[in-house]
Parts: C-alpha cells; structure tokens; sequence
C-alpha cells in the first residue's frame, strides 16, 4: 500500500519522527507492575524504553510506558526529561544526575500523574520541569 509514493509507514514516520527512533534500554522481558493512585484508580503499566528525542523546540529523552487504561486499552505515554532541566539541576547541586536517578526521576513524575491527572490527560504525555524535578528528587533523597 503506498501514498503518493511512500509507504503508509513512511508517511506515518514523517509525521511522528520520534516514534520512528527505536527504543532503546527495553528491559530483556517486560514485567507488568502496577500503581495504585490516590483518586482510588488502579493502573497497570509496562516500562517499554527510552530514546533521545525534541519536543517543543527542547532536546531531551523520552521515556516511554504503555499503561492499561479502561477495556484493556495499552497506550504509550511518554515522559519527556528536557536536558535543560538535568544540566540545570546538575549545575544547582555539583554534581552529575547518573542514569539510576534520572529514571527515578522520569517515574515520580509517572506516579505524581497519576495521582493528579485524570487518566484521559496521561495520553498526550508527562513533560518534566525544573520545580518539579527539583520536589521529586528532594523527596527521593538525592541531593
């Protein structure tokens, strides 16, 4: 099947082009965990990867989870880290933010969503900024 030339697949890549850079740091076997929020909703999620991407005009990595929403519905929701926002807490502290603490990071701002979000709001994503990364990783103890 092609448009105008292109694959269906081709045409989808030009509009998605972060989509189309493949995952990287998938765990080997995908384990289903689950979270149960302070609104009482449960949700059930899988940790798919990560890949570098640009959103709005900021560099920085998209952690990708797919998360079970109601009639068994798994949808990617993305959570973009900015790399401004790690230089510039690497730069507050003195010190550089390792990978371990970064996905800490990326999955606070998970759980934070889910407790504050409605699940319909989760489907266009998580995006990081400085004041929340700073309350997250306070709370998690790293300084």
């Amino acid at each position: 099947m092609s448009y105008a030339g292109d694959t269906v697949w081709e045409w989808f890549r030009r509009l998605w082009p972060a989509r189309s850079v493949p995952l990287q740091g998938a765990p080997v076997r995908r384990r289903l965990k689950s979270y149960l929020a302070c609104t009482g909703y449960r949700y059930s999620y899988y940790y798919e990867g990560y890949r570098r991407c640009h959103r709005k005009g900021l560099q920085g990595v998209e952690y990708v989870f797919s998360i079970y929403f109601r009639h068994n519905e798994l949808v990617p929701v993305p959570v973009f880290l900015p790399d401004d926002v790690v230089i510039s807490w690497e730069r507050d502290h003195s010190r550089e933010l390792n990978a371990t603490e970064r996905y800490a990071l990326v999955k606070m701002s998970l759980f934070h969503a889910f407790d504050h979000e409605e699940p319909a709001q989760l489907r266009k994503g998580i995006a990081i900024n400085r004041e929340q990364a700073e309350q997250l990783l306070e709370i998690l103890g790293i300084d």
